[in-house]
């Protein structure tokens, strides 16, 4: 197959931080490493980049923006002025603002002196791209253009609740118009998790494929630091039952509900709180039954290999969810990168697959009584927990892992190439 020429237009790209962000740097480096030409397009990460006068561009660790002239090889190894220098790694440039008026004359600009053809890839997030969640225009410039639009939706639009404010109204109707805009004009739509599908115009649900979004933490971890981990946590025969989130209210609820009962369980039983958050999550419950304080700790922030291996340490991981297990939570798919069992629920947003795979122990509900009789059928027979880890672990490599995205945009173009 010959290199496909990307342009991915994003929200956030690191060093910003986010899920999005995270992804995108993966698909990017991704469809790089399998000779692929990929340019990034995403807005300014910093004051100094936000009021410069001229688009960044980065390269690794260096900014080296040349507005006059760097020669730029192209995949036949021609040369062209194009305005910056294209190598194996992806070419990330900054935008002066959030795809407002001005950086879509950027882009035009950029985009019509840009070697063809070429693919534009939109990592679509409603509220990532500025004008508070309703930047109809951008959606518009994207509608009208004459390359190919592939489009993965992250989400699609903020919902429609009930009793919501007027203005939590306008904006789900008019996230549904910026949505339908794109996915018209879209030529290949993908999907992080497949619920998203109705959300979506009927008449485009036929090219709708679903992209699974892989973990952004390392899938392997030294075996010398996840003992040293174990021995610092927990004695031999204890049980160390682990989560990690960020603890946003509406998990921290299920939580609250269930940690204190499920250490009471069994004095041989201790918790591992990981991800930011975790530490004052950590203290309330400590105050809300003092005699747990021993069995209950908390990492705080971690580096992404300081996160893995943390997990690996535990016994099993614990992921309530209001909405359910989906591919859209990365906590999750950390704990599976690993190989871990996981005890989970079904919500709204949960797919069949998650059943049918059984990788995952799953609740019938986010109930708290749900939730923890289901803790408690995994940890009453410890048989499980080994085989369920080696399920994990291959349903992740089967469908999360990174190489499956990026043989799953190559393989879409190739389809798309020998259709023409």
């Amino acid at each position: 197959m010959s290199p496909t020429r990307w342009v991915l237009l994003t929200g956030e790209y690191p060093p910003q931080p986010g899920g999005v962000s995270d992804y995108t740097r993966l698909v990017a480096q991704g469809l790089a490493d399998a000779g692929d030409e990929v340019y990034v397009w995403a807005p300014a990460c910093s004051s100094e980049i936000q009021n410069s006068k001229q688009p960044r561009m980065e390269h690794g660790s260096n900014t080296d923006w040349n507005p006059c002239l760097i020669r730029v090889p192209s995949v036949a190894h021609a040369s062209l002025e194009f305005g910056f220098r294209i190598s194996n790694s992806p070419q990330v440039h900054r935008l002066p603002g959030k795809f407002g008026p001005r950086d879509l004359e950027i882009l035009e600009h950029s985009l019509k002196r840009l070697p063809k053809p070429f693919r534009l890839l939109v990592q679509y997030v409603p509220h990532a791209f500025g004008a508070k969640g309703m930047n109809v225009p951008f959606c518009w410039w994207l509608s009208r253009r004459p390359e190919p639009v592939w489009v993965m939706f992250h989400e699609v639009a903020f919902p429609f609740l009930r009793r919501q404010p007027l203005a939590h109204q306008m904006l789900a109707v008019v996230n549904r118009v910026m949505a339908e805009l794109i996915a018209r004009r879209a030529e290949k739509i993908f999907v992080s998790i497949p619920a998203w599908e109705k959300l979506l115009p009927k008449c485009v649900r036929r090219s709708i494929t679903w992209l699974p979004v892989p973990s952004n933490l390392p899938t392997i971890v030294s075996e010398e630091r996840v003992a040293a981990i174990r021995r610092r946590i927990a004695r031999p025969h204890e049980i160390v039952i682990g989560h990690f989130g960020t603890y946003a209210s509406h998990v921290t609820s299920l939580l609250m509900a269930t940690l204190t009962r499920i250490l009471k369980e069994d004095v041989g039983r201790r918790l591992l709180l990981l991800g930011r958050g975790s530490e004052d999550f950590a203290a309330k419950l400590r105050d809300r039954d003092p005699d747990l304080r021993d069995r209950i700790d908390a990492t705080g922030p971690l580096d992404p290999e300081g996160v893995a291996s943390h997990l690996a340490a535990c016994d099993c991981i614990f992921q309530p969810y209001t909405d359910g297990v989906s591919s859209r939570h990365a906590s999750l798919l950390a704990s599976l990168a690993v190989g871990l069992p996981i005890v989970t629920n079904r919500g709204p947003l949960t797919d069949p697959i998650w059943q049918e795979t059984k990788a995952v122990l799953l609740a019938p509900s986010s109930s708290s009584t749900d939730l923890i009789a289901a803790v408690e059928d995994l940890l009453a027979d410890p048989s499980k927990w080994e085989a369920l880890g080696i399920q994990a672990a291959r349903f992740y490599r089967e469908h999360f892992a990174l190489e499956r995205t990026t043989e799953t945009l190559r393989k879409a173009v190739g389809n798309y190439q020998l259709a023409s």
